[in-house]
């Protein structure tokens, strides 16, 4: 027990809160919180899952209680305490909800930003590499890569044949990751 007056339990809580109302007194309240601080810490505890962070909230609905004990004269104080503590511990919840979202959305934010900076560099790497190609291969590799032609297509625009289209392309995709494998090696 917190005030540990034994003197008002013949008193009901609607009377305490009366008494509280009119004298301000918080020996009033301190009995109703002696009375359900085991219920209203059960409660957060359901809620929070967190014995310490429980016991503090039980304070701060404690120190809720006695502000709103000056405007409310709830009727069935048991269910109206575990209402507002129900409330609190929501509250409590979607805060650190939205501190963690808040959290993981900037983590995200940083690593996408992280990830299209290496695309990037990766993307100046590959234009680099595919213009140290030989002219039949970077030519061939940009049509069917880049601009998405069929080998027939690339034939048609090139003038070679589908045999050479094809070893073009072949060589060109080996010759560009071997470029590539060196450069981001000596980009590193």
């Amino acid at each position: 027990m917190i005030f540990g007056k034994k003197k008002y339990h013949n008193l009901s809580d609607e009377e305490l809160i009366e008494k509280y109302s009119s004298s301000s007194k918080k020996e009033w309240a301190g009995e109703l919180f002696n009375r359900h601080a085991h219920l209203v810490y059960g409660s957060c505890l359901n809620y929070l899952r967190d014995e310490e962070l429980a016991k503090d909230e039980v304070m701060a609905i404690f120190e809720k209680l006695l502000a709103e004990l000056k405007k409310t004269k709830p009727q069935h104080f048991k269910s109206w305490l575990y209402v507002v503590t129900k409330n609190h511990c929501f509250m409590i919840l979607r805060s650190a909800k939205s501190k963690v979202k808040n959290t993981a959305i900037d983590s995200l934010e940083i690593g996408e930003q992280e990830e299209i900076e290496n695309i990037e560099s990766e993307l100046v790497l590959m234009e680099d590499a595919i213009e140290q190609l030989n002219p039949a291969q970077s030519s061939c590799i940009k049509l069917f890569y880049l601009q998405e032609k069929s080998y027939a297509q690339v034939a048609e625009s090139t003038g070679y044949t589908m045999k050479e289209v094809k070893s073009y392309i072949q060589n060109g995709k080996r010759n560009l990751q071997l470029i590539m494998n060196s450069s981001y090696g000596n980009a590193k």
